[in-house]
């Protein structure tokens, strides 16, 4: 590959801030696993990609399998699940999941791409991985109904309204209006306590 293990060396060790999205397809199936990697600021991988670092472990849950790559890189990080979103293991080993923010897809190609560059933005400015998770699920619903790459993601100048929730999504959702005090983001913790804010 085009990353050996001597450009890895240097890139864990001088990259100021190192998000991994080490992708499996056709041609690497199998042979390029996250794993080879001993550190980072952050991650991003999908289900094949999660399953094919761990394949010793069978039996073990996504969860687990998270816990253990969190645990391996030193890092939080993210698990695409395409139209099941996405979920992020924090520093405490504590999983939050964000749905997926599409009722409707074109093509998945470059979904977790898009996901993947606005959650790597959002940990370079050192945002909330909550933030982090939510901006990502963004860009990923985005990405999805755009058939082939064959445009970037772009600004939206409308955004779609929904009459019911997402399928499981219970998080209830309001807009601040311009020059007002309130609180730009309020997540629901599906648990019942209290809402996180972020200003």
């Amino acid at each position: 590959g085009l990353i050996d293990r001597k450009t890895r060396e240097i890139i864990e060790k001088q990259a100021k801030t190192l998000v991994i999205n080490c992708q499996t397809n056709s041609s690497n199936y199998g042979t390029n696993l996250i794993t080879k990697y001993t550190r980072a600021d952050a991650f991003s991988l999908d289900d094949k990609e999660l399953k094919l670092a761990f394949s010793d472990y069978n039996s073990a849950s996504h969860q687990e399998k998270l816990a253990m790559l969190s645990n391996h890189l030193h890092s939080c990080g993210w698990h695409t699940m395409g139209g099941q979103g996405a979920e992020v293991i924090d520093e405490n080993e504590n999983i939050m999941r964000c749905p997926a923010l599409t009722n409707k897809t074109k093509d998945t190609i470059g979904a977790g791409d898009a996901f993947f560059s606005l959650a790597a933005l959002c940990t370079g400015v050192e945002a909330p991985w909550e933030i982090g998770t939510f901006m990502g699920n963004i860009a990923a619903a985005l990405a999805a109904n755009i058939v082939g790459n064959k445009k970037p993601v772009e600004k939206v100048l409308q955004l779609p309204s929904y009459d019911q929730p997402l399928k499981g999504d219970s998080t209830i959702y309001g807009l601040a209006c311009e020059g007002c005090s309130d609180t730009v983001v309020v997540l629901l913790p599906n648990d019942g306590s209290d809402p996180v804010t972020y200003n």
